[in-house]
């Protein structure tokens, strides 16, 4: 009798961890699909040469930011601006970078934001993920994480950010339509010149330098 009961027992437990891992796989597949869209219609994104955007990032002339002491002195000469949400997107919490940028790129980014609010929706937002680097956090980061860019990145220069395509109203999601209205935005400041794009396939984000 306890064989029995026993056995039942591990049959279902099985049946459950066989479901489960079909569920996740499924998801997966579905995630990958997702995320390897980047067209709406005519507009579709050009992943830009990753030397581009180290080009354009000096020309902010805020410098190598190398630690949080260059960030308030950044601050305090008006060469780097404190990031707040606005019209089309919010800010997440930062573990490795801060809410500052240099002043044209925030003025792209709420550029960005307004544009998409008016295609998506006066209350829809998109999220930044992340905002300038120091040079030290880059390094903490680049331990951390195998995806983020070894050596000196463009986010240490206060000209770049990162956009999630998988979160979008504060919620993670697989939102095709509002990711089809982000790459519409972003292709469309890329062919104005304001922008260079690169799609990081593996982090579910946008890792937009503003061009100067």
């Amino acid at each position: 009798m306890l064989i029995a009961i026993f056995g039942i027992a591990f049959i279902v437990k099985t049946n459950r961890a066989y479901i489960k891992s079909k569920v996740h796989m499924v998801k997966r597949a579905c995630y990958n699909n997702y995320r390897n869209k980047t067209s709406f219609n005519k507009y579709s994104i050009k992943n830009d040469n990753y030397r581009l955007h180290r080009k354009v990032a000096k020309r902010h002339y805020v410098g190598l930011i190398k630690n949080n002491v260059e960030i308030k002195d950044g601050l305090k000469s008006g060469k780097l601006v404190k990031v707040n949400a606005a019209a089309g997107f919010e800010i997440a919490k930062l573990q490795y970078s801060k809410k500052v940028l240099a002043p044209r790129s925030y003025k792209i980014l709420k550029k960005l934001g307004s544009r998409f609010a008016m295609v998506a929706g006066k209350n829809d937002f998109f999220t930044v993920t992340s905002l300038t680097r120091t040079a030290l956090q880059q390094e903490q980061l680049s331990s951390r994480n195998r995806n983020a860019t070894k050596g000196i990145s463009t986010h240490s220069y206060g000209a770049s950010f990162d956009i999630s395509y998988s979160r979008f109203n504060g919620k993670r999601c697989q939102n095709q339509k509002m990711k089809d209205y982000l790459v519409r935005e972003l292709s469309n400041l890329q062919k104005e010149g304001e922008i260079y794009v690169i799609d990081e396939k593996a982090n579910y984000c946008f890792h937009i330098t503003v061009i100067k």
